[in-house]
């Protein structure tokens, strides 16, 4: 028995023993109160006590398997109940300096397709930063996630080992747009997994626009807004979960409305694949939803509307 089961199982006693002597003394009251004497209606008040504790008891442990079963659901989670949290990956060519307004090609950083990118760097941080908040943030949501093992996983090892098919039966949680994360631009190549025209894609750093031709609208980070994408999606045996925002804020409150509100999606999405786009307050990383929600099957090829 792990801690977190020894300690639910201790929780609900307690409470169940609370509730019982509660329950209790409330029948005591009401039976005083009308002058109900003698001992039969003493084994009518335990009996009462009793059921009521048992009900509660029954109640407490089918919540708890009900509340199980929707985790393992919604995150697709196998035997080994295994969540691989993937943070992007960059190599620095150029140390940090502070004095230095901009650093051109500070990074170095390896694509989807296994080819080198490089990467300007701000004089003002350090890249990787939003992949720290949300890492804070996952380690933040274990409590809400019960036996469940969280592994940090890097974006350029996990698409390494999917390119070579050495991944079955696995969910992941992708950190980052795919100008960041190797496994967010790997996952956006797969076909037809994103590239329906009701959905969008990231162009460059600092848009999203739709898939259809002509692409009409679109959305764009200001100073004080951000556009996030929070998408759960299946290829093959493994559920990925992508978490992205054009700006580094909308990832980090993408990450947080995951670990906050997966139950909630669970009964909303009724834990099959979904795609939508929030707006995001960049200072206080509050999101909400500014389109539709779409749904599929682990078995259809497309999204559709709700």
């Amino acid at each position: 028995m792990t801690n977190l089961t020894a300690l639910f199982w201790r929780t609900v006693c307690i409470q169940t023993a609370v509730f019982g002597f509660a329950f209790f003394g409330a029948v005591q009251t009401v039976a005083e109160f009308f002058e109900v004497t003698g001992s039969f209606y003493l084994d009518v008040k335990l009996g009462i006590v009793a059921v009521a504790t048992m009900g509660f008891l029954v109640f407490k442990i089918l919540a708890r398997i009900n509340f199980f079963k929707s985790l393992t659901s919604f995150f697709a989670l196998a035997d080994d109940r295994r969540i691989n949290i993937v943070i992007a990956s960059y190599e620095h060519i150029i140390p940090y300096d502070p004095e230095k307004k901009h650093l051109q090609k500070r990074y170095r950083k390896r694509t989807a397709s296994g080819d080198y990118k490089e990467i300007d760097g701000a004089h003002d941080y350090v890249c990787g930063l939003s992949s720290v908040s949300c890492v804070v943030n996952t380690i933040e949501a274990v409590p809400r996630l019960p036996e469940v093992t969280l592994s940090l996983r890097t974006d350029e090892e996990v698409v390494r080992d999917l390119r070579e098919n050495r991944i079955k039966n696995q969910t992941f949680i992708s950190f980052g747009s795919p100008s960041s994360s190797s496994l967010a631009e790997w996952l956006y190549a797969r076909k037809p997994l994103l590239d329906q025209s009701d959905l969008f894609h990231f162009v460059g750093t600092d848009k999203l626009v739709p898939n259809r031709v002509p692409p009409a609208g679109g959305f764009e980070s200001t100073k004080t807004t951000d556009y996030a994408v929070l998408a759960r999606l299946t290829k093959d045996t493994n559920t990925f979960f992508i978490c992205a925002g054009i700006d580094e804020e909308g990832t980090v409150a993408a990450v947080q409305e995951l670990f906050v509100n997966w139950k909630e999606m669970s009964r909303n999405t009724h834990n099959r694949d979904f795609f939508q786009i929030y707006l995001v307050d960049k200072e206080t990383k509050q999101m909400e939803p500014h389109t539709l929600r779409l749904e599929k099957n682990s078995t259809e090829e497309y999204y559709k509307k709700t």
